[in-house]
């Protein structure tokens, strides 16, 4: 089971008018804490806020949703990832911030006005960091050890890149050297709906699709080409991590997924 993949927020002057919860307003809140945005939550209106953990190759964030006509059921959560900018099961943990909750079984809370809005957002952004941290305190080694083996092929992977002043160059290096049958396979790999993205972020998947169709062979002893990946549990996960991982080192760290 996969969770639904964050979309885009254009993070310069991001607010919602039917949102009770203003963006810019939590941010700022959060800030100190070393959260910055990194996603917009396809399921309803909100935000995922993400910092590095204390914890090495590990990444905390703070989730934020709300629904209703108006935006005024409002809901928080705490997670865990080796990712920075996706999030799946597979590769990370959340928990619902119930104390945030005015109704705990459900995890929501109303928020009938501005004076609301801005004491829940104010009781988050003291929670959230804290919760955050104990949570990957909890549950961050045992994510790191049962992602131990996917992480080190990523690594080899990763390891394949050709070193270019750009992705852009990297990827027309890749491109070159690749047989036809290759270079399709990985453009229908890029191409699926399950990585519909735009920009930096398409860029990267463009690259890691490349990197894994070309190079599976010799890391893996295996072949991607004919394989689907909504079709297939290993493969999305190999893109997400690897795409991940050059969005970081392509030096557009604080660009907004």
């Amino acid at each position: 089971m996969r969770w639904i993949r964050p979309q885009e927020v254009q993070v310069c002057d991001f607010v919602s008018d039917s949102m009770k919860i203003r963006h810019k307003r939590l941010a700022k809140l959060l800030k100190p804490h070393r959260f910055t945005t990194v996603s917009r939550s396809p399921v309803s209106h909100g935000w995922h806020f993400v910092r590095s953990s204390h914890i090495p190759d590990l990444f905390e964030s703070i989730i934020v949703e709300s629904q209703g006509k108006r935006g005024e059921a409002v809901s928080a959560s705490v997670g865990i990832a080796v990712t920075q900018t996706v999030m799946e099961k597979v590769l990370g943990n959340v928990q619902i911030l119930e104390d945030m909750a005015g109704d705990p079984r459900r995890g929501w809370t109303i928020i009938d006005d501005d004076s609301d809005a801005r004491e829940w957002e104010q009781k988050l952004a003291t929670i959230g960091p804290v919760r955050a941290a104990r949570w990957a305190d909890s549950r961050g080694p045992e994510l790191l050890q049962s992602t131990a083996p996917l992480r080190a092929i990523v690594n080899r992977y990763e390891e394949c890149l050709p070193r270019h002043d750009s992705l852009s160059q990297s990827l027309a290096l890749l491109k070159r050297n690749l047989d036809h049958a290759t270079e399709l396979a990985a453009e229908r790999f890029s191409e699926s709906p399950l990585f519909d993205v735009e920009g930096v972020k398409a860029l990267c998947y463009q690259v890691a699709c490349h990197l894994i169709t070309s190079q599976s062979a010799m890391i893996e002893s295996r072949s991607f080409i004919g394989h689907e990946p909504d079709k297939d549990s290993e493969l999305p996960d190999r893109i997400e991590w690897l795409a991940d991982r050059l969005f970081q080192i392509s030096g557009a760290e604080d660009t907004v997924w």
